[in-house]
């Protein structure tokens, strides 16, 4: 027995790749059979796909639709070419089989059972470039002027803030050395009162060394003066006596 229990429409399972976002596509299982057809979905890379449904069962004369969804990718593959590859096993149930009761178990060959394998093969495609419309241009270019613009602006506001700064720094020197003026003059006069007041100090040093010299020079000619009154006046009392 080698006929096919399941038609598969397409024969390639084409996704239409966008980075950084879920693709899928989908598959259509056709049992154009008087019998249940049990089928298994695999893949090649498991953690890259999820298929719905992955196993279940196709009554006679109707057909499944399955969706292969591709997660999120982070890098776009070499040449938009995948190795990635899927295969469909399927295999005749009884009446009222469940599809609970569609185990791993069911499609091993070493069974007896007949199992039919269909491989499908990957082809990512590029999504279509919509047509840019008129106004699309329109707002594109407005909005490239309009932040060629904005940097324009914000160079002229750094110019000028850069001027003022200089300005700034300018009279801020000034102000350096008019203190620094100021601060001279005042150690000048610092100095001068300094000095002034040192000399006034020595002055009167020299005055009081003069003033005790004099009153060293002045006493022995006050005890003479006073020695002669006395004995004038001891001379005036002999005489009153003897009158």
């Amino acid at each position: 027995m080698s006929e096919k229990l399941l038609e598969i429409e397409p024969s390639e399972l084409k996704i239409m790749f966008e980075l950084e976002k879920r693709c899928s596509c989908t598959v259509h299982l056709v049992n154009n059979t008087d019998q249940y057809i049990a089928f298994k979905v695999k893949t090649t890379s498991p953690s890259k796909y999820s298929v719905i449904p992955s196993i279940s069962i196709v009554h006679p004369k109707t057909q499944c639709e399955l969706t292969v969804i591709m997660e999120a990718q982070q890098v776009v593959p070499a040449d938009m070419k995948c190795k990635d590859k899927f295969l469909i096993q399927s295999t005749t149930v009884s009446i009222g089989t469940a599809e609970e009761e569609i185990t791993s178990t069911l499609f091993r060959k070493n069974t007896g059972r007949y199992i039919d394998e269909s491989k499908l093969r990957v082809v990512l495609i590029s999504p279509p470039q919509s047509p840019v419309s008129h106004n699309e241009v329109l707002k594109q270019v407005t909005s490239e002027l309009k932040l060629a613009r904005d940097v324009e602006d914000r160079k002229e506001a750094e110019s000028e803030e850069d001027f003022k700064l200089t300005e700034d720094i300018k009279e801020l020197k000034l102000r350096v050395k008019t203190m620094e003026s100021k601060l001279n003059e005042a150690e000048v006069t610092i100095t001068m009162l300094r000095e002034g007041r040192s000399t006034a100090t020595k002055e009167r040093q020299k005055s009081k060394q003069e003033l005790v010299m004099s009153k060293k020079d002045s006493s022995p000619k006050e005890i003479e003066v006073g020695i002669c009154f006395l004995f004038l006046f001891m001379v005036a009392i002999a005489l009153g006596f003897g009158y």
